[in-house]
């Protein structure tokens, strides 16, 4: 449960991102990013969609991740029951996800 009007901070990492050249391991650069935003949605209707967020490093090498935080204003969602999508595409291996929780706003 988020009071109306408070951010909501997200923070998910991507693991073993694919590598910048064919048959490299992963490492800290690469030469096309990851992408990710974040939409929410009331039943079909998407009410709210961040702006894509591109990150081109491994940026925690120790555990090979991708890390991201977003910062999500809620100051225009009406209270409610929302569904949160996290977009993820790791451009370099073709591949994506698009996990799914809920989430309440209240007065």
């Amino acid at each position: 449960m988020i009071p109306a009007g408070q951010p909501l901070l997200l923070y998910y990492e991507l693991y073993d991102a694919a590598p910048d050249q064919a048959g490299q391991k992963a490492c800290p650069t690469r030469s096309r990013p990851v992408l990710s935003s974040v939409a929410f949605y009331r039943g079909a209707r998407k009410v709210f969609e961040t702006s894509l967020v591109e990150v081109s490093a491994v940026t925690a090498p120790d555990r090979k991740a991708t890390v991201f935080r977003l910062d999500v204003p809620t100051a225009d969602l009406a209270p409610g029951l929302y569904t949160c999508q996290v977009n993820l595409i790791d451009d370099v291996a073709g591949t994506f996800a698009f996990p799914r929780l809920a989430v309440y706003i209240r007065k």
